[in-house]
């Protein structure tokens, strides 16, 4: 999924947290976590991104867009 995949799903699902995957750590990967953040803002949705840090415990029951 590219990023502009990803900001037309996150319209689809308007309360759900976005968490990117798969972003890095691979040389096939095409996008970095810098073309998803631009790709999300430009839609007026990078508020909805959770980013996850690789052995930090994340809650995503706590999310703005529920609000």
């Amino acid at each position: 999924m590219t990023a502009e995949e990803g900001v037309r799903a996150a319209r689809l699902f308007d309360k759900a947290a976005i968490l990117p995957l798969h972003y890095s750590g691979w040389e096939h990967f095409s996008e970095s976590r810098d073309d998803i953040q631009r790709a999300f803002a430009s839609a007026g949705l990078e508020s909805r991104l959770r980013w996850l840090e690789p052995g930090v415990a994340t809650s995503v029951l706590e999310n703005p867009c529920w609000k």
